[in-house]
């Protein structure tokens, strides 16, 4: 796969060292395009493809332009890092590989060419789109990536030259190589067509594309613009603030906490920022999504030796809670239903009373809670599915889109009842 571990770099290329603001970019460049080609196109710092640790390296006020990378997992470079490279001021561009991955992932980056676009809109979403092998002294790629095959197949297709049909059956075997045995002939084999009379014209005109090295020359083109941009120093943006997480470039370098602070802000490098936990908790009240994981959480408190003196009023549930809960629309209609389902109204009475005064010192614990109980909640919506990561992502993207005044979506009516829900809430009148 591209910057597979222990590759040494292309002949020519600068190395990785401490790297001051100058007015040339740097380029991370592998086998998406040529070097050769790219020195045609722009006078860069050109590197080999970008790994873990190589961002901490740029100073504040650089642009770079990011082609290639490292995609195996302990060395690829993160998005955390892409985000702490552009608080710090560098600006960053990315095409073709790595590089339109992570500008699909991570806001502030410049995204640029079709394989970005393909990830930003999930049309593609794994990194094997892109993935290949090559030669790793002079990156010659030895295996044709998926994105390029869906291209040529597409513009092939479009122009008549194949029949949809055939662009079908090519595209169905590509996906079904791995993705170091993905060569344009062994694809025409597995679709059955390696033995037709015309299959060396076929392999001929699907190789006459290149995306990525289309994408690759489209940064590379628009890099200059950026430099003229790209204020000396740099312009850092405001970071939010975090807890300390360890060396901010230096991920093999954190270690996890035994205890962490109740209200540590969650990051989430996908936003770009981090979300204050106190914050996030209102969301989740506003919204009505934060009873599931509060109880759970209430129950882990309580476990814990955590202790409440409110209690709700036992005897607040009443017939009118059955009615409710039943769908029923009057006392007969109750009784009949409870016998044919075998219920007793007593057991069923006292369930209902369990609910209320739960929901009482639920009520208890969100009002003023405690840091053991929020220490709870967190981890509660860590296990559910990573609850609190999504959450997270969704209260300031809303927040975001709120604050915007340029946008005008009209409302779906599911969307104007949850509208009316939260203001109900916030006036204090439930759900």
């Amino acid at each position: 796969m591209e910057g597979m571990a222990g590759m040494q770099g292309m002949q020519g290329m600068q190395g990785t060292g401490a790297t001051e603001a100058t007015a040339r970019p740097i380029v991370f460049l592998g086998p998406s395009m040529p070097l050769e080609e790219a020195r045609q196109i722009i006078d860069a710092d050109f590197r080999p493809p970008c790994k873990r640790g190589h961002l901490a390296e740029i100073a504040s006020g650089a642009v770079v332009g990011l082609i290639d990378g490292v995609f195996h997992q302990d060395d690829a470079v993160s998005p955390r890092e892409i985000v702490f490279a552009l608080e710090r001021g560098v600006t960053i561009l990315g095409s073709s590989s790595m590089g339109a991955l992570r500008a699909a992932e991570v806001p502030g980056m410049v995204g640029i060419g079709r394989v970005f676009e393909m990830y930003a809109r999930s049309v593609i979403d794994s990194d094997d789109e892109v993935a290949l092998l090559f030669d790793p002294d002079t990156f010659t790629p030895r295996t044709v990536p998926l994105v390029n095959v869906r291209h040529a197949v597409e513009r092939l297709v479009r122009a008549g030259t194949i029949e949809s049909s055939l662009g079908q059956r090519l595209l169905e075997a590509a996906c079904a190589l791995h993705y170091r045995d993905r060569s344009y002939r062994r694809i025409l084999r597995e679709a059955g067509l390696g033995q037709r009379v015309e299959a060396d014209e076929l392999v001929a005109l699907l190789e006459g594309f290149d995306l990525k090295r289309d994408d690759a020359r489209r940064l590379l083109e628009r890099l200059p613009e950026y430099v003229r941009a790209a204020r000396p120093g740099g312009q850092a943006q405001a970071a939010a603030p975090r807890p300390d997480y360890g060396p901010a470039d230096r991920l093999d370098r954190v270690r996890v906490p035994d205890r962490m602070e109740a209200d540590a802000p969650v990051l989430v490098w996908e936003i770009g920022g981090a979300v204050p936990f106190g914050e996030l908790v209102r969301f989740l009240t506003l919204t009505g999504a934060i009873d599931r994981h509060a109880r759970r959480a209430m129950f882990r408190f309580l476990a814990g030796g955590g202790s409440l003196s409110a209690r709700g009023d036992r005897s607040s549930a009443t017939t009118d809670d059955l009615k409710a809960e039943l769908g029923a629309i009057c006392n007969e209609e109750i009784q009949v239903t409870l016998v044919d389902l075998g219920v007793g109204f007593k057991d069923l009475l006292a369930r209902l009373r369990d609910e209320v005064e739960g929901s009482s010192l639920l009520g208890a614990l969100l009002r003023d809670p405690p840091e053991a109980f929020l220490k709870a909640l967190r981890v509660e919506l860590l296990l559910d599915d990573l609850a609190l990561k999504r959450e997270a992502m969704r209260c300031v993207g809303l927040a975001r889109l709120a604050a915007r005044d340029d946008v005008e979506v009209p409302l779906a009516e599911r969307d104007l009842d949850v509208a009316r829900s939260v203001v109900r809430r916030l006036q204090g009148g439930g759900g």
